[in-house]
């Protein structure tokens, strides 16, 4: 997990899911060319990524916007999903990539890398 994730789930809070996805990629983007430079392959992979997970939980948030004055318990609902969807896209997809690599298990690689990370992303 980065800042680019709170950035990039901060603006589609804010915004709509175009704008949202345009700003997690230019963060997923600056943080792959700086501090040094990440590889192609490396680079294209968590830039697609983060579109793809900004676009899924982009598409989540608008119901807090839409529906008419939602109580706060609605509300929570609503966020929490959007979250736990990008939570799920990040650290499944990466979980994938890892054991694809070391010729395991995704579900093994995300239970032992990534289960733990969940209580500071939400």
């Amino acid at each position: 997990m980065s800042l680019g994730a709170a950035i990039s789930f901060a603006s589609l809070l804010r915004f709509d899911v175009r704008i949202g996805v345009c700003i997690g990629v230019i963060t997923a983007l600056a943080s792959c060319l700086y501090p040094e430079r990440q590889p192609l392959h490396q680079a294209a992979f968590n830039v697609g990524l983060s579109a793809i997970q900004c676009f899924c939980a982009g598409k989540i948030l608008p119901h807090l916007n839409s529906l008419p004055r939602l109580a706060i318990q609605e509300s929570l609902v609503w966020l929490m999903a959007a979250c736990l969807l990008y939570f799920l896209i990040t650290t499944g997809s990466v979980a994938t990539i890892v054991a694809l690599c070391a010729k395991q298990r995704p579900l093994h690689v995300w239970r032992t890398t990534f289960v733990w990370t969940a209580p500071s992303f939400f």
